[in-house]
């Protein structure tokens, strides 16, 4: 008797249960990185507050070293959900995307889904957005550099 109501308490349990999966999102340049130098970080934003420049206001943030001139970032337990990616071959390893004078970016950037920047603008979040499925994803995409 008491195994039984051990075992409907298991259930109602597990029946009850709310919570969100969680996976491990992969995230790799498709090209070659233009070097090995500094690191590449990658930024996961649940939301466009911020999107794709200010990474302190990204849901998640991590960074790789750069190795044979490929970038890898890895993030573990991402809930499922929407997320825009944006990621930086920073270079010089100084958390910051470097630009020229005239506001160009100095260092390799992308964004999931390949979303292209504008003309003087950074891709959008709504071109950008994806869905994580809480399980364990791969993303792919282009590092671009600007050509002064």
């Amino acid at each position: 008797m008491v195994y039984r109501l051990a075992l409907l308490g298991i259930v109602a349990l597990g029946l009850n249960s709310t919570a969100a999966y969680a996976g491990t999102l992969t995230v790799v340049s498709t090209n070659q990185l233009r070097n090995s130098d500094g690191s590449f970080r990658c930024c996961l934003f649940a939301t466009q507050e911020g999107y794709p420049i200010e990474y302190k206001k990204a849901t998640y943030r991590t960074s790789a070293s750069v190795t044979n001139a490929q970038g890898m970032c890895v993030f573990k337990d991402v809930p499922a959900g929407k997320y825009a990616l944006s990621v930086l071959h920073d270079e010089n390893d100084n958390e910051d995307m470097d630009n020229h004078q005239t506001g160009m970016p100095l260092e390799g950037f992308g964004a999931s889904n390949d979303a292209q920047p504008g003309i003087a603008a950074p891709p959008s979040f709504a071109d950008a957005v994806f869905t994580v499925t809480g399980e364990d994803q791969r993303v792919s995409l282009m590092i671009r550099y600007s050509q002064l």
